[in-house]
């Protein structure tokens, strides 16, 4: 079955977020751990703790070094949806 769904784009064209195919954490979880270590003051090994990522990691997306681009424009793209049962009737 195939979806459309809306996709930010970089000044390059380039996927960026969570629909980037090597990406493996959602926004939301992206966003959860930058409030967290700004506004609440947690440091790295306790957010690690927290959502069971390395520290290394949590480290760059706390610095911006990992998903720090702001989309420069959205696209609707159709995709084959994945994973769930298979259509009724097949």
């Amino acid at each position: 079955m195939k979806v459309t769904i809306l996709v930010a784009f970089n000044e390059h064209g380039h996927r960026i977020g969570e629909t980037h195919h090597n990406a493996t954490i959602p926004d939301a979880t992206i966003n959860a751990i930058r409030d967290a270590h700004e506004d609440e003051g947690l440091g790295y090994r306790r957010l690690a703790a927290r959502f069971g990522i390395s520290k290394n990691v949590i480290a760059k997306i706390c610095r911006y070094e990992r998903r720090g681009q702001v989309p420069r424009e959205w696209r609707r793209v159709v995709e084959e949806a994945s994973g769930g049962a298979p259509p009724a009737g097949s």
